[in-house]
C-alpha cells in the first residue's frame, strides 16, 4: 500500500493536484486568448462597416449636390462651397 502512494505519477494526480490545476489554468488561458481574438475581429468588422456606410452617404450627398446644380436649383458658388465641405469631410 505504501508503494502505491509513493509513486510520483500517482501521487501527483491524487495528492498534489498539479495535473488538474495546470489543465484548468491552460484551458482558461486559451479561452481568454480566443475571447480577445474574437472581440478584436468583431470590432474591426464593425469599424469597416461604419467606414463603408459613411463613404456611401458622402457619395450619395455628392450625387444629390451634383443633381441640384445640374437642375439649376443652386448657384455655382453654393455648389462649390458645399462640395468643398463634403470633400474636407473625406480627409478627416
Amino acid at each position: 500500500m505504501y508503494y502505491r502512494w509513493s509513486m510520483p505519477c500517482h501521487g501527483y494526480f491524487i495528492r498534489g493536484g498539479g495535473f488538474w490545476t495546470m489543465g484548468i489554468i491552460g484551458l482558461a488561458l486559451v479561452l481568454i486568448v480566443l475571447y480577445f481574438i474574437y472581440k478584436n475581429s468583431k470590432d474591426k468588422s464593425e469599424s469597416n462597416y461604419t467606414n463603408v456606410e459613411k463613404q456611401n452617404s458622402k457619395n450619395e450627398a455628392l450625387e444629390i449636390l451634383n443633381r441640384k446644380f445640374a437642375n439649376g436649383e443652386i448657384s455655382e458658388e453654393e455648389y462649390l462651397r458645399k462640395r468643398d465641405i463634403l470633400k474636407d469631410d473625406d480627409l478627416n
